[in-house]
């Protein structure tokens, strides 16, 4: 995995990639969201899947299909 901050909604977040041996490039795979509450982390969502991923992803970014790999 390889995760590259960013925000969203105003929040600090992570794009999420993982490295796909059959085209050898790192493809988006998840937008982890945290949320801070003083220090602590209060939650963590994480937006998975091309639907999501397709709106918000930096333009040019390659996804993964919407079958879901753990």
């Amino acid at each position: 995995w390889r995760f590259e901050a960013t925000s969203a909604g105003g929040q600090p977040a992570m794009f999420g990639y993982r490295h796909d041996p059959e085209s050898g490039r790192n493809r988006l795979d998840v937008l982890v969201v945290p949320t801070l509450e003083g220090e602590p982390v209060a939650a963590i969502t994480a937006f998975i899947g091309t639907g999501v991923l397709a709106r918000i992803a930096p333009p040019g970014t390659p996804h993964r299909t919407d079958e879901f790999r753990p």
